[in-house]
């Protein structure tokens, strides 16, 4: 065997045992999470989604977040940074209560932080949650995340994403690589 060939194998060994690791953490995470009972005081909640384009599934997202078992306000804040974007359209026939803020203002060179500073200063919670538009969440999410948050010693919290393909050969690429 040559050299280049027992490098090119250890690297496909540790490769594998990398996935084997992660999907071992996952399983033990996930337990750990159900295990966490979202019986604590709710409380309000500002949930910022940045936006850019009518992306597929974007209105079935964005209702997700309005369709959550959460007995305290939730302010939804969707953020675009053009007037000329076509997300305006696809919020603006949401059922679901929401704040639109359309602001072009740039903090350096990262757009979706930019968007995110933007709707940051209509936000009038404490308790923020940050969630791309490509995200579905079920009912019980944002319970999840208090109730991981009430946790001593907890400050910031985050959620294994499960890419979905909406079509086609590079959709179920793009969605293979986003999840475990």
């Amino acid at each position: 065997m040559t050299v280049i060939a027992l490098i090119a194998s250890l690297l496909a060994i540790l490769g594998c045992a990398s996935q084997v690791a992660q999907i071992l953490a996952i399983k033990h995470f996930g337990r750990a999470l159900r295990a966490i009972s979202p019986a604590i005081a709710p409380e309000a909640v500002t949930i910022l989604k940045p936006l850019h384009g009518a992306e597929p599934n974007l209105a079935a997202n964005l209702s997700s977040f309005g369709a959550q078992q959460w007995p305290a306000p939730i302010q939804l804040i969707l953020g675009v940074s053009s007037a000329d974007d076509a997300a305006i359209a696809v919020a603006a026939q949401l059922d679901v209560p929401h704040a639109l803020i359309v602001d072009a203002r740039t903090y350096g060179a990262n757009a979706k932080i930019s968007n995110l500073i933007n709707m940051n200063e209509s936000a009038r919670h404490d308790l923020i949650v940050l969630s791309d538009s490509d995200i579905a969440v079920p009912p019980d999410y944002l319970a999840r995340i208090a109730a991981a948050l009430a946790r001593p010693g907890v400050g910031a919290v985050t959620c294994v994403y499960t890419g979905k393909s909406t079509s086609g050969f590079w959709s179920k690429m793009a969605a293979a690589m986003q999840s475990y």
